[in-house]
Formats: structure tokens, C-alpha cells, sequence
């Protein structure tokens, strides 16, 4: 932040400016797993997902758990996710 117009004054600990254009956005929630069929499997079908040193991280399966959550909700549908000996599995379960 070299700009000066952009340094807090005085006392306080934020700045504002006028005329500053909005940056472009992403256009929507980007996903690492587009393709999964979560609106096609029956109750008791499992997803299976390798894990791969790029999925097991964390984060990833953090990530992972909350695409489960929220396409359950949107589709009205359970599920489950588990991570496994194989892999990540995601079981549909009502």
C-alpha cells in the first residue's frame, strides 16, 4: 500500500476512498469435483475417491466434507463421507 490516499489517518485503523472499481469476481462457487454423481446414486451407493497426495490434504477433505453438505441440501438428499483404507468414500444414505 503505497498509495497515500489509502493510508488510515490519524487514530484510525482503516482508510476510504471514493471511485475505486470493484474488482471482478471468480463468477460463482468454483468446485474441485464438478463431476460427481450426487443426483444419480441410489441409497447405499458409495462415490469412491483415491486418495492422491493432492486430496489428502486438510483442507482438501475439509473442502470435500462441505460439497457434500451443501449438494445434499440442494438435491434434498444424505449423505455421508468417510475417509476410508481406499480412499474418500460418500455414501448416500437417505
Amino acid at each position: 500500500m503505497n498509495d497515500p490516499d489509502r493510508q488510515p489517518k490519524g487514530d484510525k485503523r482503516y482508510w476510504t476512498s471514493a471511485n475505486v472499481p470493484i474488482p471482478h469476481g471468480r463468477g460463482g462457487r468454483r468446485t474441485e469435483w464438478p463431476d460427481l454423481p450426487f443426483d444419480t446414486i441410489a441409497i447405499g451407493t458409495v462415490i469412491g475417491i483415491p486418495l492422491t497426495p493432492e486430496v489428502k490434504t486438510q483442507r482438501m477433505l475439509r473442502n470435500l466434507r462441505s460439497i457434500v453438505w451443501r449438494r445434499g441440501k440442494q438435491l434434498g438428499k444424505k449423505f455421508s463421507a468417510r475417509v476410508t483404507d481406499y480412499g474418500i468414500g460418500i455414501w448416500r444414505i437417505e
